[in-house]
């Protein structure tokens, strides 16, 4: 067993530099794990959780490490504020790396859910597609409206240079 933590440590570590390789395979894990529930024309609840559970996880990635923006009691903000000359980068709740890790061990476990039959719960699909884009537009309103709102994107590009 410690072994083969030992062995999924080293190829992490190995695979920590290499960012665009990791959302490559990411990006081919996820078109396997729906390419499987199209393909056996089940697992829809499965599928359903992992949407969700995968734009929780994004929405944790966009959002300031610091969530409460302002301060309750005194009205004061809590993100970084421009001052002249100074660069405070944007710190995420859930930083790159375990956004991605995160989500490839969720499509892990929904890929091999969709090997026991029993995980198969008969529902109709399209009103799970449906509550998905609603969840989707309301969520991302509410945090594009934050954003706006406190004058942040979730981007740091770096100090600009003059």
């Amino acid at each position: 067993k410690m072994r083969i933590k030992q062995l999924i440590q080293y190829y992490e570590d190995k695979l920590l530099p290499y960012t665009k390789t990791r959302w490559i395979i990411l990006t081919l894990s996820l078109i396997y794990f729906n390419w499987r529930v199209v393909s056996l024309k089940g697992f829809y609840v499965i599928a359903y959780a992992l949407w969700i559970f995968l734009l929780s996880l994004f929405l944790k990635f966009i959002t300031p490490l610091k969530g409460d923006v302002e301060d309750e009691d005194s009205d004061n903000p809590v993100l970084p504020i421009r001052e002249v000359g100074e660069f405070k980068p944007f710190i995420r709740k859930l930083p790159e790396y375990k956004f991605w890790k995160a989500g490839q061990i969720g499509i892990f476990t929904g890929v091999g859910l969709t090997f026991y039959k029993s995980t198969d719960i008969p529902v109709y699909w399209p009103i799970l597609v449906f509550y998905f884009f609603i969840l989707l537009g309301l969520t991302m309103r509410k945090q594009i409206g934050h954003m706006l709102k406190h004058g942040y994107i979730p981007i740091s590009i770096g100090k600009a240079t003059y």
